[in-house]
């Protein structure tokens, strides 16, 4: 808890903008209700689970802003705990170990949004119960016996309504069942227990396309998913990069991608990957002396695990961190699980897991300092803007210097919701986005919009002061 205040709260201070403010005007305004939430499909997406769950943070928090990350960050530092907990068991009880495991989920490159968006409370609620799902498998290979794989239904079946993106742990679900020692001896139970993340999915699908006749799956902006394979295929090997310590893609999702980091982001990235490879490897080598049928089966359940929480990150148009971050907790529980058969020499492993997690977290400060590059971190800024603005000047026009994506600022400002929901009145704004392109190539309609008489207009890098 205290890691988790101390790395996100030392951020800038948030302000309620783009979805956040829809999905708390909404609120606030009667569109979405109790009732709502569990009857309705919002950009294709049913998610009753963390739709109630806003509704009542919302009717008790308002434009709060600090409140609703004060639940992120209990969110998070549950998921940290249970990530310690996973770590604990598959490192056959390595405190230390488990500690790393732990540090790094939260100082994750991935984690941003998890914390710093009230609607990152979805992303955090989803990933807690994935992670209980997992522990309930660890712990159920560690007892031997198949009991404790019956919660993993349950688990499944509120990580699917909270994101349906997560029906990618079928596969490792079955395979968990099927795979356990004891399934052989208890050949009906194991069927049953193999049958239900199954049957989960195809009720979610059925719910989602028979009675609210929305698509299964859906991207983000209402996008369908990407049947490309080559551009599937591409998100697949940047965001495998990207797990691994290399920075891949676009500033505004990834912060800076390594190549404009340099010779000191390729060599933190190595010494992140290297590390992990070389730990894998170890790992390899020394339980393939103990049981050349159990390494086996253990690389394939870390695969069904890991290998389909990634490519759910790929099947897009574009990559956000945000989807990254499963992934990488499975890659870091497969990392504290490589320890287990060194247990016999305590002061290797503490020494091997120390400088591992050390590199990995400086990896994230420098990242880290380059965070005001990612959409929703700017854009807060230049909402946050905005407000100073208009505060200072209510009765004179503002005139506010935005970012070169020219749509940003329908995005982050709602139309009108924005100056509704912080009192700010009809002070006439004018956005001047900072970016390349002559004004000739401007579409006056597609660029003009009914936001307290502004617009926005896109010129090339201009300075404007004002008197």
């Amino acid at each position: 808890m205290l890691l988790t205040v101390v790395w996100f709260f030392t951020l800038p201070q948030g302000i309620l903008m783009g979805d956040d403010l829809a999905l708390v005007y909404g609120v606030q305004h009667g569109v979405l209700t109790p009732l709502s939430s569990l009857t309705t499909t919002p950009f294709d997406k049913y998610r009753p689970i963390p739709t109630l769950m806003f509704w009542l943070l919302i009717s008790l928090f308002g434009n709060h802003f600090t409140a609703y990350e004060l639940v992120n960050v209990g969110v998070e530092s549950v998921c940290a705990l249970l990530v310690f907990a996973i770590a604990l068991r598959v490192s056959r009880g390595n405190v230390w170990v488990a500690t790393c495991a732990g540090a790094l989920f939260i100082t994750s490159r991935f984690a941003y949004y998890q914390v710093v968006q009230v609607m990152g409370l979805f992303e955090g609620l989803a990933l807690a119960f994935a992670l209980a799902a997992i522990r309930e498998v660890a712990i159920a290979y560690q007892s031997g016996t198949l009991a404790r794989l019956w919660r993993t239904p349950v688990w499944f079946a509120l990580v699917i309504f909270t994101d349906e993106r997560y029906v990618v742990l079928a596969p490792f679900l079955v395979l968990a069942a099927l795979l356990h020692p004891a399934a052989r001896a208890r050949g009906r139970e194991t069927i049953a227990l193999a049958a239900a993340p199954l049957l989960l999915v195809a009720a979610n699908v059925l719910l989602k396309e028979r009675v609210f006749h929305a698509r299964f799956l859906t991207g983000t902006g209402t996008k369908p998913i990407s049947h490309d394979p080559w551009q599937v295929a591409s998100f697949f090997w940047t965001g495998l990069l990207s797990v691994a310590g290399f920075n891949t893609g676009p500033d505004y999702l990834s912060a800076r991608d390594v190549s404009e980091l340099g010779a000191a982001g390729y060599m933190l990235g190595s010494l992140c990957a290297l590390g992990a490879l070389g730990a894998f490897g170890v790992y390899l080598f020394a339980r393939a002396r103990e049981s050349a049928a159990a390494v086996t089966r253990d690389v394939v359940l870390g695969l069904a695990l890991f290998v389909p929480l990634l490519l759910s990150a790929a099947v897009t148009f574009r990559q956000e961190y945000r989807w990254l971050y499963a992934a990488d907790a499975a890659l870091i529980v497969g990392l504290a699980a490589a320890a287990a058969p060194w247990r016999a020499h305590p002061a290797a492993v503490r020494s091997a897991a120390g400088a591992l997690a050390a590199a990995c977290i400086l990896t994230s400060l420098a990242y880290r300092s380059y965070l005001g590059n990612v959409y929703f971190m700017y854009s807060m800024g230049d909402a946050k803007t905005v407000r100073a603005a208009v505060t200072a000047h209510r009765h004179a026009p503002a005139v506010i210097i935005s970012h070169n994506d020219r749509s940003i600022a329908r995005w982050v400002f709602q139309r009108h919701e924005f100056f509704d929901e912080y009192g700010l009145g009809d002070v006439p704004v004018t956005f001047i986005a900072a970016g390349p392109g002559p004004p000739a190539a401007i579409d006056p309609k597609a660029d003009t919009f009914d936001i307290r008489g502004g617009q926005v207009v896109e010129y090339p890098p201009v300075t404007v002061q004002r008197p």
